[in-house]
């Protein structure tokens, strides 16, 4: 039974040279497996124990890598998202976010108000003497100064938006660096474009 022990070390060895997460694991189950093999061939349970737990520590988190990278069908605004503020995040990050966001709908020259923090997807809104247009931010000051505010507007053209609680942004954004360096980005963006207006 050494041919187990040297391939379970070979397989080790390759998981030092690969750089996917998904197939480092992989590889770690099958070394551990080959562990198995080898210790219970010498009677020893205790190696085995442990690399059985290894095993089932890696399987779970393929299974949430796996979760994480699956494909799926992205709503217009789930997709409008995606383009306009994260395009680097996985679709099911979005679906998350999207899941905490309040969706509006209001045609013109009806009134729209919300608190927190806001995107227009479509349409155009009078707010405070400017106008914003799809894909511009609203209530940018109040979410970066974390201040909770009312914001209200005048609908110029048939608008649908996105807003999100500032708490529940904040929340969600913290989970993930990079998520919270998008929106800076996406916000600048929509900043530089207003001054340039």
């Amino acid at each position: 039974m050494e041919w187990a022990i040297h391939g379970a070390n070979v397989l080790i060895l390759c998981s030092f040279l690969v750089r996917d997460m998904l197939l480092l694991r992989v590889l770690s189950i099958g070394a551990g497996v080959m562990f198995c093999l080898y210790f219970f061939h010498q009677g020893l349970m205790e190696p085995i124990y442990w690399n059985t737990l290894f095993s089932i520590v890696n399987i779970t988190q393929i299974a949430k890598t796996w979760y994480g990278r699956r494909k799926i069908p992205l709503c217009k605004e789930e997709r409008f998202i995606h383009e306009h503020i994260f395009p680097t995040l996985k679709p099911v990050e979005i679906r998350d976010l999207y899941k905490e966001a309040k969706y509006h709908q209001k045609k013109q020259e009806e009134e729209i108000s919300f608190s927190g923090l806001g995107i227009l997807v479509q349409g155009t809104v009078e707010a405070q003497g400017n106008i914003l247009s799809s894909g511009g931010f609203w209530g940018v000051r109040s979410f970066l100064q974390q201040k909770e505010q009312n914001h209200h507007g005048v609908v110029k053209k048939d608008v649908s938006c996105l807003t999100w609680s500032s708490d529940n942004l904040r929340a969600w954004l913290s989970r993930n660096p990079d998520r919270n360096n998008q929106l800076l980005r996406a916000l600048s963006r929509d900043l530089l474009s207003q001054i340039k207006r």
